[in-house]
């Protein structure tokens, strides 16, 4: 499911799950093991999500989804906050 905010956006489905992945913590490398893309192709993923919410880079795109969404990264482990 995509957030409307982002669907507006033109985030993909895709997309939207790469940037849970991504407020998780996890990697390039971490994320392409989960749904079987290549890292290049989360790269790609990756930079389409920075230019389609303005984001400058990839650490203020994570916060700003974890603080979205509910996930929260504690002591290099991804959460989910409590409601």
């Amino acid at each position: 499911m995509v957030l409307e905010a982002l669907r507006l956006r033109g985030v993909t489905a895709r997309e939207m799950e790469v940037l849970l992945l991504m407020a998780q913590g996890l990697s390039n490398r971490e994320i392409a093991y989960r749904p079987v893309l290549s890292r290049r192709t989360i790269e790609e993923h990756v930079e389409r999500l920075l230019s389609k919410t303005g984001s400058p880079n990839r650490s203020e795109l994570r916060v700003r989804t974890a603080q979205n969404t509910g996930h929260a990264e504690r002591g290099g482990s991804a959460v989910h906050a409590a409601p």
